[in-house]
């Protein structure tokens, strides 16, 4: 079993915690994975030899892996995390908890799949593309992060930061999340769902802050019907 909890049962009870939190809907949750799954499946990364992206510029510093093939020739831990966050069981679980009925997985992975930030790294605060570049029929809905990072010390930074509106608007960091190992969020994705950890990691030389992420998409829009991709401010 790679979830820790029944997941029909438990999103009644995470229900109104995600509907009412601030600065907008999203829930935290602690050690939902099966931990022997998880950690093999972090420790796979530093051997998982593929071809990766690197963003440096003014908003971020991270290294990206995506793709399909984190669902099929990825090392088997990795494949099985992967698997899980697009499987029926998750789909169904992320279904009722958003309210959106026809959430569905990008099995690609676009933009999700493996992120590592290095020491000195970071990301913008920002809101994400509205709609994916592949089909401007759907809309993104859901994001899901699923932290690595073993005895991860708060002076290292590197916080999920959640604001109530843009830096340039005057927003301000309403919660703060710690990207420890098993540690899940989830949020939907909408005009004003900015996140973000703009500060600069501190972290050891040899520590990366990791994470699974995995977004989800929807025929039906949120409040945000512009087409845009992500705006960092």
């Amino acid at each position: 079993m790679i979830f820790n909890k029944n997941l029909r049962e438990y999103v009644k009870e995470i229900k109104d915690e995600f509907d009412n939190n601030v600065p907008f809907e999203h829930i935290v949750i602690k050690d939902l994975f099966n931990e022997s799954i998880l950690r093999a499946a972090r420790d796979e990364i530093e051997t998982y030899k593929v071809q990766s992206k690197f963003f440096n510029d003014s908003q971020q510093i991270k290294h990206m892996t995506e793709g399909s093939r984190l669902l099929t020739n990825a090392p088997l831990n990795i494949k099985h995390v992967f698997n899980a966050l697009n499987s029926s069981e998750f789909l169904e679980f992320l279904r009722q908890l958003t309210g959106i009925a026809d959430l569905y997985a990008d099995n690609t992975f676009r933009g999700g799949g493996i992120h590592q930030i290095p020491r000195g790294g970071k990301l913008g605060v920002h809101i994400d593309f509205s709609r994916p570049k592949w089909n401007q029929n759907t809309f993104r809905r859901a994001n899901v992060l699923l932290y690595l990072n073993e005895d991860w010390q708060d002076v290292w930074g590197g916080h999920l930061e959640l604001w109530d509106n843009s830096v340039k608007n005057g927003g301000k960091c309403v919660t703060k999340v710690n990207p420890s190992f098993n540690t899940l969020v989830i949020f939907g994705t909408k005009k004003q769902s900015w996140h973000g950890h703009p500060h600069r990691l501190m972290c050891p030389p040899n520590r990366k802050r990791q994470s699974f992420a995995s977004y989800y998409y929807s025929n039906t829009p949120s409040n945000d019907l512009s087409i845009h991709s992500t705006i960092f401010e």
